[in-house]
């Protein structure tokens, strides 16, 4: 609809503009407010596409996101725009870097001076993240560890030190997988797309996913042998195999709890059925 507003068409540019009325997308800053990065990827390379100059400064924004897909599409967009978003960039890189650009620069020049100024304030950040997270792994506090290297990741998908924060995710995810398996599996999902050679992340995860199932009732062996086959030292996936070799699920703690409440109600009624009073009984002793 964006880049319909520009259609030679008149007619269809005028449908195309009330559609984004009705939408409340009329403005470039309403129409890139959505969740999804995709969708707002393409936003701003449409507003590129189209050459909006009101849109400019906002697309201009975008091009330090910590999102790797919106700033690309936003950098994209400006590429498009061309001289259209020069003062823009000027006034954007006045802001970021502390002076204005001379007045030789053309508009290419200020921007690849604005985003290496950008990059190079997000790989500081980024690099900051890393120690911090290495820091609190060292003080055993995984949690914040962990958040650390969340951030890191959403700057930097592919930071060098890949290797060594897959492995604090594993740290993180073997200290909670009893406490939270939910969060232990998604730090092992991370640790595998990181470092692709960890088969004891791959078989720890395998093993906690088939102890989900086993809770909802489920006893998939499968998961289990593949479990093992990524590492045969895995004691959790025998222990597990060996349970379901033997017909015996184990029950959460919630199953558990529940199971002895109704022993412990049947019991008080029970003992309230044998004490109740008998009525002729107890009208002749009144007697």
């Amino acid at each position: 609809l964006i880049e319909a507003q520009r259609h030679p068409a008149e007619k269809i540019a005028k449908w195309a503009m009330r559609q984004l009325d009705m939408l409340g997308r009329g403005i470039p800053s309403e129409a890139v407010q959505t969740q999804d990065q995709a969708v707002l990827a393409d936003v701003l390379r449409a507003y590129g596409r189209t050459r909006t100059a009101d849109a400019v400064r906002i697309v201009v924004s975008f091009a330090n996101s910590e999102r790797a897909q919106v700033r690309e599409a936003s950098r994209q967009s400006v590429a498009l725009m061309g001289e259209v978003a020069s003062w823009q960039l000027r006034d954007m890189y006045e802001d970021v870097v502390g002076k204005k650009p001379p007045r030789d620069w053309a508009w290419e020049r200020t921007a690849r001076e604005l985003f290496a100024e950008f990059d190079r304030l997000r790989f500081a950040q980024v690099g900051k993240l890393f120690e911090d997270g290495q820091a609190a792994r060292a003080k055993g506090d995984l949690s914040a560890m962990r958040e650390s290297f969340d951030k890191l990741l959403a700057y930097d998908p592919n930071f060098s030190e890949r290797t060594t924060i897959a492995a604090g995710y594993v740290a993180f995810a073997q200290a909670t997988q009893d406490k939270s398996r939910e969060a232990a599996i998604a730090a092992l999902r991370r640790a595998e797309r990181l470092d692709p050679t960890l088969k004891d992340a791959t078989s720890l995860r395998l093993t906690l996913e088939a102890e989900r199932l086993e809770e909802k009732g489920i006893a998939d062996s499968t998961l289990l042998e593949r479990a093992l086959e990524n590492d045969a030292r895995n004691s959790r996936a025998k222990a597990t195999q060996a349970r379901f070799e033997r017909g015996e699920p184990k029950r959460s703690e919630n199953a558990r709890y529940i199971a002895a409440a109704a022993i412990l109600t049947a019991a008080v009624a029970s003992i309230a059925f044998i004490l109740r009073p008998a009525g002729p009984t107890w009208d002749f002793l009144l007697a």
